[in-house]
């Protein structure tokens, strides 16, 4: 009797844990929807009231940013941007919060509203002022664009070297520097390259003199920016890169653009079928190899159409 009473108690428990939903997976769904990323509508009368300030020291708050443009009008709002963390793997807003910050790229960029376009406008007087050392760069988010004539793309730079360094190099032997613009990553740490914009277009010519010029160390390579069809800008005849190795000529350098490995006249063609048949043999033979090492007979090959 008593086994009987335990048996229908423990059916009972068991239907219990199974409405409960224990060992059977929840088929509910969420109360809190997915939240999706809301696509920027464009306003161009919002964009001629933006302006885009950069270079400015990572110790800059909102405050000290809009007391700065409040005397060329009205500020709406303040933006920040490429804020360079300490952990870019992690949630970038978490570590705004608690302000850790990369110290080796003490820099970040803002985005400033005015109320009024003609404050915008007036706000283009502090291009180049230097705050804390360094020369910020304004511009108009409706900005016309690049000045290719007046720019030169410079590459194998150090990749902890910043702004003021670049500028200082060029200005000393070639003119006025308009702007300095280095690539960077999501930690700020630079890709080794970035353009240089001269207030006079003639400067550009002892620019270029500068090609293989030691910077800090490294032999820098200096190029005419051009407009790329996709609209960026790219150097004389795509990003120039010298290299050197088995696949160049003894004592001499190419100056070819950069290609992967393997030069050859099979180059950016598709592979053929004579590859792909090589490929899938070797990726059998692997899979046979892994199945030896864990004790197992080896999958036959399978039949190929």
């Amino acid at each position: 009797m008593s086994s009987r009473t335990g048996s229908s108690a423990a059916s009972g428990g068991e239907r219990h844990a199974v409405s409960a939903g224990v060992g059977k997976p929840s088929t509910r769904k969420s109360s809190h929807p997915v939240r999706r990323k809301k696509e920027r509508v464009s306003d161009p009368e919002r964009d001629n009231r933006t302006v885009f300030i950069g270079n400015l020291p990572m110790a800059y708050s909102t405050k000290q940013v809009t007391r700065l443009c409040s005397e060329y009008g009205l500020v709406s709002t303040v933006r920040f941007r490429s804020v360079a963390v300490l952990h870019p793997e992690k949630s970038k807003k978490i570590a705004v919060f608690k302000k850790e910050f990369n110290s080796e790229h003490p820099v970040k960029n803002a985005y400033v509203v005015f109320c009024e376009q003609e404050g915008a406008e007036k706000a283009l007087a502090l291009h180049n002022q230097v705050i804390e050392g360094r020369h910020v760069k304004v511009d108009l988010s409706s900005g016309s664009g690049h000045d290719y004539k007046s720019s030169v793309f410079v590459g194998n730079l150090p990749h902890k070297t910043d702004d003021e360094s670049v500028r200082g190099f060029f200005e000393s032997s070639c003119g006025a520097v308009d702007s300095v613009r280095l690539i960077r990553d999501a930690s700020g740490a630079g890709k080794g390259f970035g353009y240089v914009k001269f207030v006079d277009s003639s400067s550009v010519v002892l620019a270029l003199k500068c090609h293989k010029s030691e910077f800090q160390g490294r032999p820098i390579r200096v190029f005419k920016a051009k407009k790329n069809p996709g609209g960026s800008a790219q150097t004389g005849a795509s990003e120039q890169r010298s290299f050197s190795g088995q696949y160049a000529k003894k004592g001499e350098t190419s100056t070819k653009s950069f290609q992967p490995r393997f030069p050859g006249k099979n180059r950016g063609k598709k592979p053929s079928s004579k590859a792909k048949e090589m490929k899938h043999f070797k990726k059998e033979k692997r899979m046979q190899t892994i199945d030896k090492r864990k004790g197992g007979k080896p999958q036959k090959k399978s039949k190929r159409s």
